[in-house]
This record gives structure tokens, sequence and C-alpha cells, in this order.
């Protein structure tokens, strides 16, 4: 993939390198278990907002710095050109198309009306409010 981005935390284990800090000497600024930054530095846990906020104090990058990249780091994850056909999906106004039409189509006098047309109207109804 030609769009993927490097992991936030290659970036963090930069960061603890260039400030001479170790994994331990940097779980107790975090007030964290050794294993916990282990882990975290070697991709088995992702960056929550939590995690964010918390780095955000110890190492004073703005806040949601490390969350944005998780976020970017994420999608670069998806090849979205290939995996995504736009063409098969069912639209808002497709469903709102169906809504009308199923609204506007006459019943005849017969009780041909089964419960399981009213339930497509229903159904429908709920689509055209949004």
């Amino acid at each position: 993939m030609d769009n993927m981005l490097e992991h936030p935390w290659n970036e963090l284990q930069l960061l603890i390198k260039e400030k001479w800090l170790t994994q331990k000497a940097f779980s107790s600024i975090l007030w964290k278990k050794v294993s916990e930054v282990n882990e975290l530095l070697k991709w088995k846990r992702n960056i929550t907002i939590q995690r964010d906020y918390l780095l955000h104090q110890t190492l004073w990058t703005p806040i949601k710095y490390w969350i944005l990249k998780q976020i970017d780091y994420d999608y670069s994850l998806l090849d979205i050109e290939e995996t995504d056909d736009l063409s098969s999906r069912t639209t808002m106004k497709d469903l709102n198309w169906e809504a009308e039409k199923l609204n506007t189509q006459e019943t005849p006098v017969e009780k041909h009306n089964s419960k399981d047309d009213e339930d497509l109207r229903n159904r429908a109804n709920i689509f055209r409010t949004f």
C-alpha cells in the first residue's frame, strides 16, 4: 500500500529516546506498568483517548495529537479505492424514492393489504424522516 503512514508509536519511541528515557522510567512518569508501556511501544495496544490525554499531560504534546495520528494510521491501513464500490451501495435518495413509491401505491379495495406490506411501508417511512 502506497499511502500507509508510520505507526504513531514509532514517533513516540523516538521521542522517548531523545529524552534519554528507558521504558521503566517512562512507565513511572505515566504511572503505568512497564509491561503496558512495552505493549504500547510494540504496537500491541492502540492509542485511546485516555492514552492521548495522558501523553498530552506528560510530554506536553498538543491535545488530540496522538489520537489523530492513530486515526490517520488506521485509515491508511484501508485500501479505500479497491474496497469501496460506491455504485453498489444503497443511498438515502434510493431509500426515499422507495418510500415514496410504497406510499403512493394504491391498494385495492379487497383485503390485499397484508401485514408484510404494512411492515414495509412503516420501515420505508422511517427512512423518509432522515
